[in-house]
C-alpha cells in the first residue's frame, strides 16, 4: 500500500499537469523501487542480528507512515488545481 501512494503522488502530479519536470517523471518508478529494496533488504538480510533488523524495520515503518501523511498532504494541497 505504501508504495502505491509514492506512485501515485508522482504519477498525478504529471498526470493532472501539476508538475512536468524529468524528475517527477523518474520518481514515478524510482520512488517505490528504492522504499521497497529497503524493504525488502531488511526482511531478506541474514547479514545482521535480528534486534538489529526489528529496530530498523520499526524505524523503516515509521519512515513509511510519515511518507504516506506527506504524500496526502500534497494530494490534498494539489487539489484545487
Amino acid at each position: 500500500y505504501a508504495f502505491a501512494v509514492l506512485m501515485g503522488y508522482y504519477y498525478s502530479k504529471v498526470h493532472f499537469g501539476i508538475s512536468n519536470s524529468f524528475k517527477d517523471k523518474a520518481m514515478i518508478l524510482l520512488a517505490p523501487v528504492i522504499v521497497h529494496t529497503i524493504f525488502d533488504w531488511l526482511l531478506f538480510s541474514i547479514s545482521i542480528t535480528p534486534a538489529l533488523a526489528g529496530i530498523l524495520f520499526i524505524i523503516f515503518i515509521i519512515f513509511v507512515i510519515r511518507m504516506h501523511k506527506y504524500a496526502n498532504a500534497r494530494i490534498k494541497e494539489h487539489l484545487p488545481n
